[in-house]
């Protein structure tokens, strides 16, 4: 799934989980307004593994950018600058 995918789907499991809380009020059965909590919470718990896991792949990708332009960087300076290297 890409991430646009993923946001998406965590923003339906959302839905899914307050739809069901509704519908756990307006019962009487204290055993189903029970298991129905319990849905809707393994619901929302599901979307923030959903979430969790776009905000991890930004942040990799962001250190890999970082980190590609440190190198970039680094090896223009020994471009220019050989003795740069040998200090370092």
């Amino acid at each position: 799934m890409s991430d646009m995918q993923l946001l998406l789907f965590g923003a339906e499991l959302r839905t899914r989980a307050r739809e069901i809380l509704v519908r756990a009020e307006n019962t009487d059965d204290q055993e189903a307004q029970e298991a129905m909590r319990v849905i809707a919470a393994s619901y929302q718990k599901l979307a923030l593994r959903m979430e969790q896991r776009v905000q991890d792949a930004y942040k990799g990708a962001v250190a890999a950018r970082s980190l590609r332009a440190a190198a970039r960087a680094a090896a223009n300076q020994a471009r220019y600058r050989p003795d740069a290297v040998s200090r370092a």
